[in-house]
């Protein structure tokens, strides 16, 4: 398996140069749970370093005990596609979506509550909010100068 860091539009051979490494392992969280997807999180450890640069930086995780997001407004950012079923489009998108509360969550989504468990989070609005082909990807919420994987 083999990551991209650094792409900003998929078809752009002029775009920023990438950097592509592969992936030595892939770390689980130990208690991921395919019923309910709790824990759904993994760590990739690449067979090479990686130089940080303008386009290829590190995201801050949240220093426990971390705050409850509910209330912020948060950045999705992915390849997904724009609209249910639309096209992928070559260019990243983002958008800033509300995270909801848990209550919120599970009375205003489509799923049953009882499947919407503690360790999970809802955030958007309307049409603001991620798709289909977005999965895995970053939820980040700004704090001061940086911004933080929630």
């Amino acid at each position: 398996m083999r990551i991209i860091l650094g792409d900003h539009d998929m078809h752009s051979t002029t775009d920023t140069p990438i950097v592509s490494r592969t992936v030595a392992s892939v770390v689980k969280h130990r208690n991921f749970d395919l019923e309910t997807y709790n824990h759904d999180i993994a760590l990739l450890r690449l067979r090479k370093t990686v130089t940080f640069s303008k386009r290829v930086r590190p995201v801050c995780l949240p220093k426990a005990p971390s705050t409850e997001p509910a209330g912020k407004v948060g950045t999705v950012v992915g390849w997904g596609r724009v609209s249910e079923g639309g096209a992928l489009p070559s260019i990243a998108q983002e958008v800033q979506v509300p995270i909801l509360s848990l209550e919120q969550c599970r009375f205003q989504s489509k799923y049953r509550p009882s499947r919407i468990t503690s360790y999970m989070l809802c955030a958007g609005k309307g049409s603001q909010d991620s798709c289909q082909g977005d999965s895995g990807g970053p939820l980040l919420v700004q704090n001061g100068e940086k911004y933080e994987l929630i």
